[in-house]
């Protein structure tokens, strides 16, 4: 998905003859590092701490994480991006007004999507947070925002279509 819509980019960017050469050339760049090296560049321009780039163990970690696991055995056929998004907010890693410090280290890292297996009390999700008193609220709309069936579900493709040039590939 990643290289599809890179190559994409690289295409319109006029760096590549078509979307699938724009493709093999964001392939070609993860595989030599030189992506990874384009990023450490940028993330120096912006004042970032490369350091952390090279050596992501020196990252500071969260006070508090916890997990939102599967209620009963089946497919995963809906998480609400906008209540994972906002759960996220409330976590410290958003803002909902522009006065909102964000703080780097808190966050949601998924472990399942829409249309994966899931077993009772399995994780779905990890929650990180340096804000105390949340847990609880966080853990209830996340929980709410999902559901399970027993059914199996099947993802939608994250890209519907693309237009190139005049046509429009599904």
């Amino acid at each position: 998905m990643t290289h599809q819509l890179a190559g994409a980019m690289i295409y319109l960017g006029k760096k590549a003859d078509s979307i699938e050469d724009g493709v093999a050339m964001s392939r070609q760049a993860i595989d030599d590092g030189s992506a990874f090296l384009k990023f450490v560049d940028i993330t120096a321009e912006q004042g970032g701490e490369v350091d952390f780039l090279y050596h992501p163990e020196k990252y500071p970690e969260a006070q508090s994480s916890f997990n939102i696991t599967a209620d009963a055995d089946g497919y995963i056929s809906r998480m609400n991006a906008y209540d994972f998004g906002m759960a996220a907010v409330e976590l410290g890693a958003g803002r909902a007004v522009k006065e909102d410090i964000v703080d780097p280290v808190s966050g949601i890292s998924l472990s399942k999507k829409v249309g994966d297996l899931v077993k009772k009390g399995e994780t779905i999700a990890v929650c990180f947070t340096n804000k105390t008193g949340i847990k609880n609220a966080v853990r209830q709309r996340l929980v709410n925002s999902l559901d399970i069936s027993g059914e199996e579900s099947v993802a939608r493709p994250m890209i519907a279509s693309m237009l190139t040039g005049s046509n429009v590939e599904s």
